[in-house]
């Protein structure tokens, strides 16, 4: 998806878990992954299992602004290095 595309699509999914309902999504991308949810769930290779949780503590209503905090770099940096064991 593109980028200005995917920053809209994030922005009516904050809306979304403002207003009440939850929401499932699949991503890829580390940064969206920690900025949408408030919990990132990471599988193992096939067959696919549970590998780690990992508790997203940011704020609520997230604002790209917390894209810069070294909080969300930590939350990244623990979510790569669990990819790529």
């Amino acid at each position: 998806m593109e980028r200005p595309l995917r920053n809209d699509t994030g922005r009516a999914f904050v809306r979304v878990r403002v207003s009440g309902p939850s929401c499932r999504r699949g991503d890829h991308g580390e940064p969206e992954a920690v900025f949408l949810p408030d919990k990132v769930i990471g599988l193992s290779p096939r067959p696919s299992r549970v590998a780690r949780i990992f508790e997203i503590a940011l704020p609520r209503l997230r604002e790209f602004s917390v894209c810069y905090t070294k909080e969300f770099g930590e939350y990244c940096g623990a979510i790569r290095a669990e990819i790529k064991r």
